[in-house]
């Protein structure tokens, strides 16, 4: 829904990188049970941890190499319109920025009158996030506003790089946004929030009694585009369940034709048979 919002559907797609992963979760994973008509706040986290964050290149050229890091990301998340109503849109935590990704990064000044640093904010960035309750979807997308690598690290009197957020950039140039290993170096929690919705359930949801055993929150697009606004890399999604979701053993009640199907070369025959003897 929102690529077209950003345009980012014009920019296509680039080769998947398939040895740089990242880790989206919708949070809580698990739900015993939901009630009907009550309010219930989920989160959609983007791991920080080593092998599972949004890759950070190394050993890149300054001022930076076409494709790597993160220049825009988008989250799609289905459900059953049927069971559950999205009754807030994604929306950005304001009581925790901290752990909001793309506002982590910020830019700093040496202020020379005052001999201390500056703040100048985050990166300049878009967010949007819609929900469609006819469809059952709820997106959310963000991107870059601002050609980051061009912008050259500050340094204070004694020729240094001391501010807040030194240790996130390598060489002399500020970097694209990154998750990977992030986690005990300059950033305490082991995810970020992409973004925040609430959903009510239509009905009571989980174990008998109830009217529905068990629904499901499901990732149907994870999208982190690059910094050539083409190239992709890999994205292991983690769905959400509330109660108890049964997966059928044959999807669509195919278990009866697949039983059947040794059946119908005999039938054949015997048919064609039969119509000889006439």
């Amino acid at each position: 829904m929102l690529l077209m919002t950003l345009g980012l559907s014009a920019m296509g797609i680039g080769a998947v990188l398939a040895s740089d992963t990242a880790e989206v979760t919708v949070y809580p994973t698990t739900r015993a049970s939901a009630l009907a008509g009550t309010a219930y706040t989920y989160q959609v986290r983007l791991s920080t941890l080593l092998g599972k964050g949004a890759p950070h290149e190394t050993t890149e050229p300054y001022p930076g190499v076409g494709t790597d890091k993160t220049w825009a990301w988008e989250v799609v998340i289905t459900y059953d319109p049927a069971v559950i109503d999205v009754t807030t849109d994604p929306y950005r935590d304001s009581a925790t920025p901290t752990k909001d990704w793309f506002n982590f990064f910020h830019k700093y000044v040496w202020n020379t009158d005052f001999g201390e640093w500056e703040d100048l904010g985050p990166y300049g960035n878009f967010f949007a996030g819609v929900s469609d309750d006819t469809k059952g979807e709820v997106a959310a997308t963000c991107t870059l506003t601002e050609d980051i690598p061009s912008m050259v690290l500050p340094v204070d009197d004694m020729g240094e790089k001391t501010f807040a957020q030194a240790g996130l950039h390598l060489g002399d140039k500020y970097d694209l946004p990154w998750s990977d290993n992030i986690k005990g170096a300059i950033y305490t929690f082991d995810y970020f929030i992409l973004y925040n919705f609430k959903i009510t359930p239509l009905v009571n949801i989980g174990p008998a009694p109830a009217p529905v055993a068990g629904t499901k929150l499901h990732i149907s697009v994870a999208s982190f585009f690059q910094y050539d606004k083409v190239t992709k890399y890999t994205v292991n999604a983690f769905d959400a369940t509330i109660g108890t979701v049964v997966v059928p053993e044959f999807p669509l009640g195919l278990a009866p034709v697949i039983m059947l199907a040794p059946m119908i070369p005999i039938l054949y025959i015997w048919r064609m048979r039969k119509k000889r003897v006439r």
